[in-house]
């Protein structure tokens, strides 16, 4: 299908798009709910991630110690992969029996990536000829020093980063309500 554009706008008889009405209305209202918990309970949030990591995590430790056994006869055990698998089938197990201390974790993981990247970013802004590299080595800067923040206040940047994608989810669940009421009305007319 291609667009036809009138001026700056989509001429409204070229595209028809049509979305399963009752599964848009459950993922808005799901986008606030939620959106909700994450304000209401940041915590429970906070846990939620965890234990989705850690899950995660021991789903893919078992398909490494399963990938590493051969299938075909006369081939040998990748043991290596046997013994990492392993690991993270047993780091799997550690974040879910505490998700708050893995939530706190990846944020520090997130810190010293962003920390890493902002470096790299400084260093790019140096070595390039471009006439606006001073916007890299901002961007650089700005992102070692969320880094840094990430990684001395783990909990309080974990709570703000619960916080800000709560009320997304909220924003966007009510955006598509008001999409959905929006159309009806144009579709009843």
């Amino acid at each position: 299908m291609t667009d036809q554009y009138v001026g700056n706008s989509v001429d409204s008889r070229a595209v028809d798009i049509k979305f399963p009405r009752g599964q848009m209305i459950l993922v808005a209202i799901a986008a606030v709910a939620v959106g909700i918990i994450g304000l209401v309970s940041p915590r429970l949030a906070m846990g939620s991630i965890g234990l989705i990591f850690g899950a995660f995590l021991v789903i893919v430790g078992i398909l490494r110690v399963s990938e590493a056994h051969p299938l075909a006869a006369g081939s040998t055990t990748n043991w290596p992969q046997v013994v990492l698998g392993s690991l993270v089938v047993v780091t799997g197990v550690l974040c879910l029996n505490n998700p708050f201390r893995t939530a706190a974790a990846l944020t520090i993981v997130i810190g010293a990536g962003w920390i890493i990247d902002g470096i790299a970013s400084i260093y790019g802004a140096f070595a390039s000829t471009r006439e606006r590299r001073w916007q890299a080595g901002i961007v650089g800067g700005v992102s070692i020093v969320a880094g840094i923040l990430l990684i001395v206040l783990p909990h309080a940047s974990l709570a703000a980063l619960v916080w800000m994608a709560s009320l997304l989810s909220i924003a966007i669940g009510v955006n598509l309500l008001v999409f959905l009421i929006a159309f009806r009305q144009r579709d009843a007319a």
